[in-house]
């Protein structure tokens, strides 16, 4: 009986490491799922806005975690909804998917994650069967069951680093210029009716670079006429000279004429000290 204090130290010991390697797969694991969807938007400020459309994750338990990772990072593409009216940001969509090469390994894999569940739970709420200080041969059999479990756990949480490296440098890729050229490129055409305008700006402007509204809402109309007909529903405004004064893209004028009377111009707003400052009143009429 004489090394009973040391077995009680050693399975208290490895009962917290394999603990604490548990709530490490925990965290990585909410790391994967809170990232696995993602919606990127721009608001009218000319902010981006990022929407996790998994939710706050932070209070799921391990079970829960791991099968919503199994519903979207082990999915090789995202599920549609089976309802179709399910509402979710407009803007750039992203998921984030474990390249699966082995379909068999991908199923060892959540066999593992499945062990783990169940192995966690007995190790946390069901441990006491597997305590007994006062005979050396069962707590030395529960250091050789701690011991067995161990390398299994950090096979896991091995897998879900590496996929937690892949999601930083896919990270990266997000926040370079290039990125920023492809999500632009993507923020125009969830919004057809601007993209018409914007398109016209940049192709059919006067020499000084000012547009006609009238020109480019009639392009739009023929162009993207569904979307067009939406403006209302779609940008919270009536008519083409209200949406382009309500993006920040666009500089809105109106033209005195000859006669007194007066149209309205347009032009995408050039960047900051070239073509005037933003906020200089343009010739015979006022920029908003």
């Amino acid at each position: 009986m004489g090394e009973a204090p040391n077995l009680k130290i050693e399975v208290l010991w490895k009962l917290g490491r394999n603990l604490v390697n548990c709530q490490l797969i925990e965290r990585s694991l909410k790391t994967l799922v809170s990232h696995s969807d993602v919606v990127v938007t721009m608001r009218a400020d000319d902010v981006p806005t990022t929407v996790y459309l998994a939710g706050d994750v932070s209070g799921n338990t391990l079970g829960i975690l791991i099968e919503k990772f199994k519903a979207t990072v082990l999915r090789p593409e995202r599920k549609e909804p089976d309802v179709v009216t399910e509402q979710r940001p407009s803007g750039a969509m992203f998921s984030f998917r474990m390249n699966v090469v082995d379909p068999e390994g991908a199923k060892r894999f959540v066999a593992e994650l499945d062990w783990l569940v169940c192995a966690r739970n007995k190790l946390a709420h069901a441990f006491l069967e597997h305590w007994q200080p006062d005979d050396d041969e069962r707590m030395a059999g529960t250091i050789r069951m701690l011991d067995e479990q161990n390398p299994r756990i950090a096979a896991i949480q091995s897998v879900l680093l590496e996929q937690i490296l892949h999601l930083h440098s896919v990270n990266q890729v997000l926040a370079s210029s290039e990125f920023d050229a492809v999500f632009e490129a993507a923020w125009w055409n969830e919004r057809p009716t601007l993209k018409a305008l914007k398109d016209h700006a940049e192709q059919g402007a006067r020499p000084d670079g000012w547009c006609y509204v009238a020109r480019g809402a009639e392009l739009a109309r023929a162009q993207v006429p569904g979307d067009a007909v939406q403006m209302r529903d779609r940008y919270g405004v009536r008519t083409f000279t209200e949406l382009l004064k309500a993006y920040p893209d666009f500089e809105v004028m109106d033209e005195v004429l000859p006669n007194g009377a007066t149209r309205t111009l347009y032009r995408m707003r050039p960047p900051a000290g070239e073509g005037g400052a933003p906020d200089e009143p343009a010739p015979a009429g006022t920029v908003s």
